[in-house]
């Protein structure tokens, strides 16, 4: 064998040990190294799918213990019949005339509830047709608002409402402000479900633990365990059930679509009463028609008002070294009798019947006549009572002595003071000022003309 031969011998030698090895390495370990890390990647993949279903059914655990709770109980039989009761109830309470309502039992229909196992399906589901003949739209509006407010798993799977074929031409309800008329004919057709796992109560609806709070747990089993007194029980609110609780649902008659929208109200009537006649100022109808001072100042006038037939009788007497003023008013009674209101300080000159409204202070008496003062403003006369009474006055306050007026600007006002002549209106009366108003103010009080003159002596027998 030349050197070459063998070269190529050695050479082809190492070929085939190099294949050898190549193949025996692929399929006795790589290739089963390849089938163990997909092995791998597929079991990491299943853990991670497994522990994501796991998460969701923690995550909706809450939600499944609240649709439990919900849920009709375990036992099918005794569910319907207390779904049966419940509904009845509800027709009832939405006011449903007896012989309009009809409750069966109905077959459920549609696709069968899924299996959790073999011969163990989710769910189990109860159905009832409920018929309600000749109601009106308030009153189905009440009978749905309280189904959605009765927190069970339930729905309504059917739903037709028509008006009724006797009552088309029915007229609207006696004083309803709405075209509401008992004329429709309802059908509606309602499945609740019995879950997998729910509770063995004998009530319908899960009892509230706050009952425990007056009965213990001894009184919530009881309650639990007794169908009859549950029945009366406000619904437990688990969850929402209706889109807003405070939302007013009978909004919905305004736009019925059965009677169309109730006519606009009658435009209101509004009555213009025409101004009341201005009353007639009787001022020269009240004259001083008698007057007596004695040289101290005191002494009694008197007022007559022919237009009112009212008389006041003004008084003047020292009293505590000051003379002060009395005024009784006298008037008629319908039979003719004479009375008078009590006495009191001013001179309050009105009537209810009269524009005439005079309040004057009675400052004392001149030789021809009396000398007043007049702070207030003349305007709405003052409030008379009843024959018979104490005469109330301006505001119903007892007057206080009238001796200032106080202007916008707050700074006190000179008092006006008039001098009313005996024989004078009360139109007639003259305002006094300046000089002339200071000495008929002295002279009326009693007092010397000027400040420098002594005392005019008062007569015997008085204070």
């Amino acid at each position: 064998m030349t050197p070459r031969d063998r070269s190529i011998a050695v050479l082809l030698g190492g070929v085939l040990i190099l294949a050898v090895a190549g193949f025996v390495g692929y399929f006795l370990v790589y290739a089963p190294l390849q089938s163990k890390s997909a092995q791998a990647d597929a079991l990491a993949g299943e853990v991670a799918e497994q522990e994501a279903k796991l998460l969701k059914v923690r995550k909706e655990l809450p939600r499944y213990q609240l649709a439990v709770k919900r849920s009709l109980p375990a036992n099918v039989d005794q569910s319907r019949q207390e779904y049966d009761a419940v509904v009845t109830q509800l027709m009832r309470d939405a006011k449903v005339p007896r012989t309009s309502l009809t409750v069966k039992p109905k077959a459920v229909e549609g696709k069968a509830a899924p299996e959790l196992a073999p011969k163990r399906p989710a769910y189990a589901r109860v159905g009832l047709e409920v018929t309600l003949s000749k109601v009106s739209l308030a009153t189905v509006i009440d009978v749905l608002k309280r189904y959605y407010q009765l927190n069970l798993l339930q729905q309504i799977t059917k739903f037709s409402v028509k008006k009724s074929d006797q009552a088309k031409d029915a007229a609207p309800a006696r004083g309803s402000l709405v075209a509401d008329r008992a004329d429709l004919d309802v059908t509606l057709v309602t499945e609740a479900i019995i879950l997998d796992g729910a509770e063995s109560r004998r009530s319908l609806l899960p009892v509230s633990a706050g009952f425990g709070a007056v009965g213990g747990a001894a009184g919530v089993a009881t309650l639990e365990q007794s169908p009859g007194p549950a029945r009366g029980l406000t619904p437990l609110q688990l969850v929402r059930t209706l889109a807003a609780t405070d939302r007013d649902y009978s909004l919905l008659l305004v736009k019925d679509v059965f009677h169309g929208a109730p006519p606009p109200p009658p435009a209101a009537v509004v009555v213009v009463k025409p101004p009341a006649p201005p009353k007639e100022d009787t001022s020269a109808f009240i004259r001083v028609t008698g007057l007596g001072r004695n040289p101290d100042g005191s002494g009694t006038a008197v007022i007559e008002d022919l237009a009112s037939k009212q008389e006041y009788v003004v008084d003047l007497a020292w009293i505590d070294a000051k003379l002060t003023p009395a005024v009784t008013k006298f008037y008629y009674s319908i039979k003719g009798a004479k009375k008078s209101y009590d006495a009191e300080p001013n001179l309050d000159i009105g009537e209810a019947s009269s524009g005439t409204a005079r309040l004057f202070r009675v400052v004392g008496f001149a030789e021809d006549g009396l000398v007043l003062g007049d702070s207030s403003a003349s305007g709405t006369p003052a409030k008379r009572p009843a024959p018979g009474g104490t005469r109330p006055v301006r505001g119903g306050k007892t007057p206080a002595k009238v001796t200032t007026a106080v202007e916008a600007d707050g700074e006190p006002a000179v008092e006006r003071v008039y001098l009313w002549k005996l024989g004078q209106s009360l139109d007639q009366a003259a305002e006094l000022t300046g000089e002339a108003r200071d000495k008929a103010v002295r002279f009326a009080q009693g007092l010397p003309p000027t400040p420098d003159v002594a005392p005019m002596p008062r007569a015997a027998g008085t204070n």
